[in-house]
């Protein structure tokens, strides 16, 4: 059953590159967003592997990535912040569908949203079993969710070609308008504002070899990793994929009082 499964995939992802191509061009002439030239060189790279193998892994064996993302899953009891947010800010209507990708071994998140009359699916190579990600991918892929999660997974993920692949997963499964949240775990609070902008512009230059330095990205322990990053810093590799992204903050109430949560919000266009 895998061969015809694979053969579809293939085609949908030729087809939705295109799309990509398509969209990319219209928002550069239309000089709506600058053209990322080494952010773009990297998502050239990984489409042409793509085209050979799958957009949707179901298992880590098929993922190139040095340091897994199975030990950053740990919250078996504690809502992601962006959930609770999102929620709380009405962003996810009952009814509609959500995919969390990345989001991790523990159902806590499909529960909270079921109460709410939300049906999630989670997709998580590294957490969980190849029935379960092709069963996901069946329902979610092509522009079947109206929300796409991706809560503290691109910070843990060092090679940029799976921040790539990660990007177009969720492109391809949202429907025309629907929305991407991406929650980024920066590894420290004080990060200035001028810190901020210069790492974003860094970013837009593909200077990231000078950024990870300065931020000090590194193993956390012998099988993860952490970019320590700020959420702006990620910004123009995201613009890439969603031209229209852009951070935004979004306050909750918790029993201490109000909290605020920046995110990377964007729309599919069509």
């Amino acid at each position: 059953m895998e061969k015809p499964f694979k053969s579809f995939t293939a085609l949908v992802i030729v087809i939705e590159l295109f799309r990509i191509c398509v969209l990319q061009i219209f928002w550069t002439l239309g000089n709506i967003v600058p053209a990322w030239a080494t952010t773009r060189a990297i998502q050239e790279s990984v489409c042409s592997k793509l085209l050979e193998g799958d957009l949707w892994p179901l298992g880590p064996e098929e993922i190139e990535q040095e340091f897994s993302s199975q030990a950053t899953s740990i919250n078996k009891t504690d809502m992601p912040t962006a959930i609770k947010a999102l929620v709380a800010s009405g962003e996810f209507r009952p009814g509609e569908k959500n995919l969390d990708i990345g989001g991790g071994r523990f159902d806590n998140v499909t529960e909270f949203l079921d109460e709410r009359g939300i049906k999630n699916y989670t997709y998580d190579p590294f957490n969980r079993t190849r029935a379960h990600n092709q069963a996901v991918v069946a329902k979610a892929s092509g522009a079947k969710v109206d929300t796409v999660t991706i809560n503290n997974v691109l910070n843990v993920i060092q090679e940029r070609d799976n921040w790539t692949r990660v990007l177009l997963q969720a492109e391809h499964a949202l429907r025309p308008g629907g929305k991407i949240y991406i929650q980024i775990y920066e590894g420290k609070k004080d990060w200035t504002r001028a810190k901020r902008e210069r790492f974003q512009v860094l970013a837009s230059k593909g200077q990231w070899g000078k950024i990870f330095r300065e931020a000090g990205a590194g193993p956390t322990t012998a099988e993860s990793w952490q970019n320590k990053l700020p959420i702006e810093a990620y910004l123009p590799f995201v613009q890439d994929f969603f031209p229209n992204a852009r951070i935004v903050r979004f306050t909750y109430k918790t029993a201490r009082g109000k909290k605020s949560i920046k995110l990377i919000v964007a729309e599919k266009v069509f």
